[in-house]
């Protein structure tokens, strides 16, 4: 199952090979990328891990004229390589995309998430909560079913402080700037893009939200909730109907079903990639 969510080893090897000599420049690249963001001085050192462990799915065109996703950590050359190249091929837009309450390199459902929004162009940064130090998954990875003894506030507090610090290291990278940038999230990450605004954000994305710590709209973006009709696991009622009820701004769209994942249902996708569109107007 990982296999399918990470590098295109054929791909990296033809496409990387020819510029090897200039990785070493591209150190310079790497570190910008990595560097402290300008938050709260402890706050953005530990968010900083974050985005250190952060991968990337970018779509690119092989030799054969073929659109392939490539994936892998953001900050391995190949990729910063990769990445580099979008400075003279642009993508649609950045999507920025948090994972839930439980995460590890090539899980399905962040996996699935993020080539699907790569598919349409974008360049998707996917970074990893659980590099910070001492941080513990707040769900059984299984069921994600909250752990009794989960301090949930406390994680939604880390994942806003990663979410503004993921936000002005996209800023300042070349080649992202004039582009769009989109906040997506899942699960706990998806509770914690809705609960945070940015005049830079151009459109939210929120997949399995539950609208527990509440929508801000200041300032207003457009604004995609995606939820199944019913999810066995989740027992509380989903606050976001409520929130979203009139909001010019705020679509909510529920297919019937019973999966967390439901960016998985073809009508969804359908539905946010309408969505999409409609920003790029």
């Amino acid at each position: 199952m990982d296999s399918g969510f990470r590098r295109n080893d054929s791909l990296m090897e033809k496409g990387t090979q020819p510029l090897r000599k200039g990785l070493r420049s591209l150190s310079v690249v790497i570190a910008l990328c990595l560097a402290p963001a300008a938050i709260a001085g402890d706050a953005a050192g530990k968010a900083a891990r974050s985005w250190a462990g952060a991968d990337a799915y970018v779509r690119v065109e092989n030799e054969e004229l073929r659109r392939v996703i490539v994936s892998g950590p953001m900050a391995a050359p190949y990729m910063a390589t990769i990445l580099d190249r979008l400075s003279r091929d642009p993508p649609r837009g950045v999507v920025l995309l948090f994972h839930g309450c439980f995460y590890r390199p090539g899980e399905p459902d962040m996996g699935a998430q993020a080539r699907f929004l790569a598919g349409l162009g974008y360049a998707v940064l996917l970074p990893n909560s659980f590099k910070r130090e001492g941080r513990m998954a707040t769900c059984d990875p299984r069921t994600r079913v909250a752990l009794k003894d989960a301090d949930l506030e406390a994680a939604h507090g880390l994942r806003l402080e990663e979410i503004a610090f993921a936000v002005d290291r996209v800023r300042a990278l070349p080649w992202a700037r004039g582009r769009r940038l989109i906040l997506a999230g899942y699960g706990e990450g998806a509770d914690a893009v809705l609960a945070f605004a940015h005049k830079a954000v151009s459109a939210r994305v929120a997949i399995d939200a539950r609208c527990r710590h509440g929508l801000d709209l200041d300032p207003p973006a457009p604004t995609f909730i995606l939820t199944s009709s019913r999810v066995p696991t989740v027992a509380e009622p989903n606050r976001c109907r409520e929130a979203a009820a009139g909001d010019p701004f705020v679509e909510l769209h529920e297919p019937e079903g019973s999966l967390s994942n439901a960016l998985l249902y073809r009508d969804a996708q359908t539905a946010l990639s309408r969505f999409l569109a409609r920003i790029d107007l």
